[in-house]
């Protein structure tokens, strides 16, 4: 069985950095300039160049696209998963605030589950 395992986790390792490259590069192929999106509304028609370059160096989206998958690959692995957009707090802050919710959620789903479960296979079972 140890084996196994090993092999499955191997084979995991190509398939996370697949799955990493390929969504990084639907993002950097889509449509729009991050910076214009950060700057948003009505301030875009106000804001200078500087202030686009400014957000672009903010954002990291001025360095060459394998310099920022490599950056946001090992920042990936230090627990640095970048600043949201939207709150501009840490998302790993954001994720860790929200996992004891989810856990107990997950938790209390696999109870039901087995304290259900269970008795129903059972009879299910008997009646056969």
């Amino acid at each position: 069985m140890l084996p196994y395992i090993a092999r499955r986790v191997v084979l995991a390792v190509p398939v996370f950095l697949a799955v990493s490259l390929i969504t990084f590069s639907i993002m950097q192929l889509a449509p729009g300039d991050p910076a214009a999106i950060l700057l948003g509304g009505d301030y875009l028609l106000f804001a200078t160049e500087e202030d686009i370059n400014e957000a672009r160096a903010q954002l990291g989206v001025d360095r060459p696209a394998v310099v920022q998958y490599l950056d946001w690959f090992t920042g990936f692995f230090r627990g640095d998963l970048g600043t949201s957009l939207f709150t501009g707090r840490s998302v790993a802050e954001l994720i860790s605030t929200r996992i004891e919710p989810t856990v107990s959620m997950i938790l209390m789903g696999i109870f039901l589950a087995v304290v259900l479960g269970i008795p129903m296979g059972i009879l299910a079972a008997w009646k056969a």
